[in-house]
């Protein structure tokens, strides 16, 4: 069984060839020489290849190019530090001429924006990003809508309700936008269709403006279907992950399924090798899960593993592979119909609930599932009548996923009744031994750890 940990070379004898132009080598010599320039070489190949993991997302495209590469850096090559171009922003020329407030508005969102929706010690620092500069200097539409979003975060996490500069670039942003929809060509630009999707997630937000959020996703269907489908924007990757992002979101938000990706998904696994050790299975109460299931939890299995081992270590992993994984495990996890009993129901919920949480929960602007969180609790609620310890394991892991995604509110309180139960039939005494159980579905460390150490021991209290 390997163990990841590199093994010591076999030793070498050292040997002497002498050649020249009246001696020629024989052919043992000839073998030996051409040992010694092949030697590694093969080993270097096939551990570059094993890195290789190729679209999900693009894996329908009609024009041959279903091969993307996500990643193919070999094991421990270096990857070079990001490009700080947000330090530059205040000498950025904007589409237009931006009030005086504007730079700082847009430094400060970009930079704590950054940290919450796309957590920075767990992927890569997309070196690209200047691609957002660039529509902040060549459209005015772009410009009010990224002041309009970075002003009502703001105002959101402060608590200060809608103020004078998100209402006026949000105004801004809708006008702009009826103007240019008659324009066949700009009505399904980059720009404009971010500008849809940006507002379908913010209208699903609101309870009263639910309709019009379905509306906006219509629209952002439409919009994606005349310039050929998702995958026709392969080639601009930022653009297509946040038209996904805004799709998972607004579906979450709303109970709906998703537009996207609806016919013909791939169910295989993503990231995992389909020689998987029993030893990386998941707990075997999970074994037993509909194929389609296990699949999407060994991909996060394999994610979750390499995120701690990540923070642990230093080391990031892959732009691309975040949000491959993003995207492939979020929508097989919605698209999932009822295909298993009691028990798949139970890890369908809670693989739902830590990929949300992990890949579409912001930090600072806790987003409520309405159904997520309906599910889980029926989920559950339906497990009291658990004794087994395996059992009683899994309900635990599940309550933890409950409290990270649901918000507090006022019907919440059967959480804290339901944890303070299962934790003192566990005999639970103290997080390490919490923490230990929870490790063994998914949980990645520097995540969750900070916020579940609390909630066990306000529990405990």
């Amino acid at each position: 069984m390997s163990t990841g940990i590199p093994t010591e070379p076999e030793k070498q004898e050292l040997a002497f060839i002498t050649s020249n132009p009246l001696h020629k080598l024989d052919r043992s010599s000839r073998k030996l020489v051409r040992s010694h320039v092949m030697r590694g070489k093969n080993r270097r190949k096939k551990a570059a290849e094993a890195t290789i993991v190729r679209s999900w997302i693009n894996q329908g495209s009609t024009n041959g190019d279903d091969t993307t590469l996500i990643s193919s850096f070999p094991a421990g090559q270096h990857v070079p530090p990001p490009i700080q171009i947000w330090s530059d922003l205040p000498m950025t020329h904007f589409a237009y001429q931006m009030p005086s407030y504007a730079p700082e508005l847009l430094f400060n969102f970009f930079t704590v924006i950054g940290q919450a929706v796309y957590p920075i010690e767990l992927c890569v620092v997309d070196l690209q990003n200047s691609i957002w500069i660039e529509y902040l200097a060549q459209d005015q539409l772009y410009c009010h809508m990224t002041l309009w979003v970075a002003q009502a975060y703001f105002d959101s996490i402060r608590g200060h309700g809608i103020s004078t500069i998100q209402s006026r670039h949000g105004q801004e942003t809708l006008v702009k936008l009826q103007q240019r929809l008659p324009d066949t060509q700009l009505a399904i630009s980059n720009v404009t269709i971010l500008v849809v999707g940006c507002l379908a997630v913010a209208t699903a937000l609101v309870e009263i403006e639910k309709e019009t959020a379905c509306r906006h996703m219509l629209g952002l269907n439409r919009m994606v279907q005349l310039r050929g489908g998702i995958t026709a924007f392969r080639g601009n990757p930022h653009v297509q992950l946040k038209i996904c992002r805004a799709d998972l979101i607004t579906a979450m938000l709303l109970g709906n399924k998703p537009k996207f990706f609806n016919d013909d998904i791939s169910w295989d696994s993503f990231i995992t090798k389909k020689h998987m050790n029993i030893q990386e299975m998941p707990p075997g109460q999970v074994l037993c899960l509909h194929p389609k299931l296990t699949n999407v939890w060994n991909d996060l299995r394999e994610f979750t593993k390499s995120a701690n081992l990540a923070t642990q270590t230093g080391q990031k992993i892959p732009f691309g592979l975040y949000y491959e994984t993003l995207i492939s495990v979020q929508y097989r996890l919605l698209l999932f119909g009822n295909e298993t009993g009691a028990h798949g129901d139970a890890i369908h919920a809670g693989m739902l609930g830590f990929a949300t949480s992990i890949f579409l929960q912001m930090k600072g602007f806790s987003m409520r599932f309405e159904r997520l969180s309906s599910q889980l609790k029926k989920t559950i609620l339906g497990m009291n009548d658990t004794t087994v310890d395996s059992s009683m394991a899994v309900k635990l892991w599940l309550l933890f996923i409950a409290r990270l995604v649901i918000s507090q509110g006022g019907d919440d309180f059967w959480l804290e009744t339901e944890m303070r139960n299962t934790i003192k039939t566990l005999e639970l005494h103290c997080w390490p031994s919490a923490k230990h159980r929870l490790m063994g579905f998914l949980w990645i460390g520097f995540l969750h750890d900070d916020s579940g150490k609390k909630v066990f021991e306000d529990i405990l209290r």
